[in-house]
């Protein structure tokens, strides 16, 4: 197993890619079928087509074979613990782009210097420099010579009666710079530069209050399918791929798909940054998609899942089969491929290529793997209740690691700012940075209509799990715990309030000497600070009432506990509303 460097020296080969799980990856469109390549790659182009571009498994092949040279000096990470690897596994949603692009590697001989979305990739004694135009916002330009990087007007010879000057800017245009608000004089000969103050991140040229992150955790479990207050699906299911009314959805998954869209595209949230996991699921190669699973098979832990308390390259190469939208790595966001795996679609291409195995289906699987089969692709994908359990601790810690490795990437080598994989980290000296690292709101949303059920080892309890999102599980003393908890025999425990719900109390003392061993007792970034998320639940077992157990998700991890009415979209969507639009107390801290 590739042990995990609880440091942040873990391997980086991942990041944001313009591809949504499942889906088949960029392709040339061939000329005597134009529509069926271009079809099957639609929903990369669905808006979601981050800055970080990169061609996924067909590239894989490619960057295992230039392992050997990474800058990070970090290891392959695209196989599991020797266990048999999910095909899916193989088209990672996380890349880390300047090793896409091999910066720093040598040119070769077949090298070409070109423009690769926003970053200028030339050769200079040897060696591939990469330049980083997005992170001056500037656009790559190519024509003679090398690639360079400029911005609107930059460059223009302008005479006047007083002789000749070169403007470095467009007169009076305003722009972001790495966390502050640029700004061009009315000649374009000089730039004013306002850092934006503690707690405000600059977006669309002004300082505005820092962006918070959520990760929407949804509730895929077959009781999903049931209609509110009942524990049996609705009669006369529509037919496959909608299988519920998109305009009056009738179960509980509908419902929910109906109330989360409206939120994404709410815009008085759209100062928010959003990703959307769900429960372990995998991709169905043989079986014909159905009601209500679609082309999902329901799993208790992602592939290749091993160890308790520690994560290595198994997850990174399984985060997809929970993690089905990052969070955006550019200014274009992810709303429409938030909206893709809740819009009652599901589209899928079986062509005519014939396969014995999932390597011969770039993107896809096999029908028939080890026989003769098809080549299956996923165009559109959809975010479905197979008839799966309620793994909601493990789940949970699978969210507090996507944060730890892949969102809070504070102090992680970097060459480019899109290898710090998030609009508000920037690579400053060669490490990512955020300037609000300790003012930027993160949380978990946890989605459930029921309690935990497959979360068997005492690690993966929601409730252990809460704590150590929000405040940590071991302490010597109180400054090795959160805010507003304190150390009691050794368990960071909440200052004011106690337990508060018989069932978690015993749960909410638990201590694991291994974690704290390992230090994975807590979410710390590469510098070993600490940081916290806070989890917040959103109830909607109704009268089957698992509320004392999922309260104490939200007690332990300092958020909050709403139980709103799944009556209709709108009266979920209100009850959401007050979730996202709660503040902690101010907790910068420079």
């Amino acid at each position: 197993m590739l042990a995990l460097d609880l440091n942040g020296g873990e391997p980086m080969s991942m990041r944001n890619s313009n591809v949504a799980p499942g889906a088949r990856p960029p392709v040339t469109p061939s000329s005597s079928a134009p529509g069926r390549d271009s079809r099957r790659h639609a929903i990369s182009g669905a808006g979601y087509a981050l800055a970080l571009t990169v061609a996924v498994l067909s590239a894989c092949t490619e960057d295992r074979a230039s392992a050997a040279y990474d800058p990070f000096g970090g290891a392959d990470t695209a196989g599991g613990d020797g266990a048999a690897a999910d095909p899916e596994a193989l088209t990672p949603i996380l890349t880390i782009r300047s090793v896409t692009l091999k910066c720093g590697g040598s040119c070769g001989g077949d090298f070409a210097a070109r423009c690769d979305d926003d970053v200028a990739v030339f050769c200079h004694d040897g060696s591939i420099v990469c330049d980083d135009c997005a992170a001056t916002s500037r656009t790559c330009t190519a024509g003679d010579g090398d690639p360079k990087c400029l911005r609107a007007g930059e460059g223009e010879e302008i005479c006047t009666g007083d002789g000749c000057f070169t403007r470095i800017c467009e007169p009076l245009a305003t722009w972001c710079e790495r966390g502050a608000v640029h700004r061009c004089d009315d000649t374009g000969q000089f730039e004013e530069v306002n850092e934006c103050q503690l707690g405000l991140d600059c977006r669309d040229a002004q300082c505005l209050p820092a962006q918070p992150y959520a990760v929407i955790l949804f509730d895929t479990s077959d009781s999903m399918n049931w209609m509110p207050n009942d524990d049996d699906p609705p009669p006369g299911i529509i037919d496959y791929p909608a299988c519920d009314d998109p305009n009056a959805p009738q179960t509980r998954i509908g419902i929910a798909k109906a109330a989360f869209s409206k939120l994404f595209s709410d815009p008085r949230y759209q100062g928010f940054a959003f990703a959307l996991m769900r429960f372990p699921q995998i991709l169905d190669a043989g079986a014909k998609a159905r009601c209500m699973a679609g082309s999902y098979l329901p799993e208790n832990t992602v592939t290749g899942h091993s160890g308790v308390f520690t994560t290595g390259a198994w997850f990174d190469a399984a985060l997809h089969e929970v993690l089905v939208v990052p969070f955006p790595n550019d200014a274009t966001g992810n709303q429409k491929v938030l909206a893709s795996w809740l819009d009652f679609n599901e589209e899928i291409d079986i062509d005519d290529t014939v396969c014995t195995a999932h390597a011969d289906c770039p993107g896809g699987l096999c029908t028939a793997p080890g026989g003769q089969g098809k080549c299956r692709y996923l165009l559109d994908p959809e975010l479905r209740a197979a008839l799966g359990a309620t793994p909601l601790g493990t789940t949970l810690f699978y969210a507090g690691e996507y944060f730890r490795k892949f969102v809070v990437r504070e102090g992680q080598p970097c060459q480019l700012d899109a290898d710090c994989l998030t609009t508000t980290q920037f690579c400053v000296e060669g490490r990512c940075h955020d300037p609000n690292r300790f003012c930027r709101r993160r949380s978990v949303v946890v989605f459930s209509d029921g309690a935990d059920t497959a979360s068997l080892q005492p690690f993966y309890d929601p409730v252990v799990q809460a704590r150590r999102l929000r405040a940590g599980l071991s302490c010597a003393t109180e400054s090795d715990c959160g805010r507003g908890f304190g150390c009691d025999d050794g368990t960071c425990q909440k200052l004011e309030g106690g337990c508060g719900v018989s069932a978690s109390c015993d749960r909410s003392t638990s201590k694991f000497a291994k974690a704290t061993e390992l230090g994975s007792d807590r979410l710390r970034d590469a510098n070993g600070d600490p940081f916290e998320v806070t989890v917040h639940v959103v109830d909607v077992s109704g009268s089957f009432g698992t509320w004392g157990d999922n309260r104490g998700m939200s007690e332990y991890g300092g958020g909050l506990f709403v139980s709103p009415e799944l009556a209709s979209p709108d009266t979920l969507f209100e009850g959401l509303r007050g979730v996202i639009d709660w503040k902690d107390a101010d907790f910068c801290d420079d």
